[in-house]
């Protein structure tokens, strides 16, 4: 378990780098679309989920390999139909309880970085629909 724990920091690490990495991307967005064409922030957006994407691919999946095998138990008390969410909360809960910081960082950078492409998304919208 402490190789994981390891493992783990890096990776609350390397999403602390992707977050910022998601801040650049946010602040370039809303800076090109003053100074360039719709095209040049289009395609900043559209990077921005690439990335993104292929990021959570890899790494969510590690995460939540090492989430479930810690909090297995509370993965069997759930039904399928409500998971993935009220799963994430209940293991934030449970993680604050039980003072283990890797499990509740890795939570809450997590919705930190849906909430930032989501924001990213919806900027995009709200700009280009008020030009």
């Amino acid at each position: 378990m402490d190789n994981q724990n390891k493992q783990m920091r890096k990776i609350i690490f390397v999403n602390k780098v992707m977050i910022t990495l998601q801040c650049i991307f946010l602040i370039g967005t809303v800076a090109c679309n003053y100074l360039f064409a719709n095209d040049v922030t289009f395609w900043i957006v559209l990077a921005h989920v690439v990335i993104f994407v292929v990021y959570n691919i890899i790494v969510e999946n590690i995460t939540t390999s090492f989430l479930r095998k810690k909090y297995s138990n509370l993965f069997e008390q759930i039904s399928y139909s409500c998971r993935e969410f009220y799963i994430q909360m209940l293991i934030y809960k449970t993680a604050k309880e039980n003072k283990d910081k890797i499990a509740s960082t890795l939570i809450i950078q997590l919705f930190v970085k849906y909430s930032i492409i989501i924001l990213n998304i919806a900027l995009l919208v709200i700009m280009v629909t008020f030009e």
